[in-house]
């Protein structure tokens, strides 16, 4: 991995709210990303399709990102969906694998 390969812009984002009301989400930082595209696939479930589509993305190593926050790319949402993963455990590159989800087509 080389800095070349960062060319995706991310904002991460922590869920402020107090758990009594809707996710407010609040940005923590920006950085920039690789970006490995995962499957694609269909699902079908009580009537309504349901597409999901994971992906990878690779950033420089950071220590205040954790699983319970989203990622936003434009005006894409991603939730963290595993661990973090130090690649070579060298603290140098984090993989986060994301799912987005869209639901009716939207």
């Amino acid at each position: 991995m080389q800095a070349s390969d960062l060319r995706h812009t991310l904002t991460i984002q922590k869920n402020i709210s107090d758990g009594t009301t809707d996710p407010i989400w609040q940005d923590v930082c920006m950085v920039k990303a690789a970006k490995n595209k995962g499957k694609y696939r269909l699902m079908f479930q009580a009537a309504a399709e349901q597409s999901e589509t994971y992906s990878i993305f690779t950033i420089r190593f950071r220590t205040d990102i954790f699983p319970l926050m989203r990622i936003t790319e434009g005006n894409l949402v991603y939730e963290i969906a595993a661990d973090l993963v130090d690649i070579d455990d060298r603290r140098r590159w984090l993989d986060i694998f994301v799912r987005r989800i869209t639901q009716n087509g939207s």
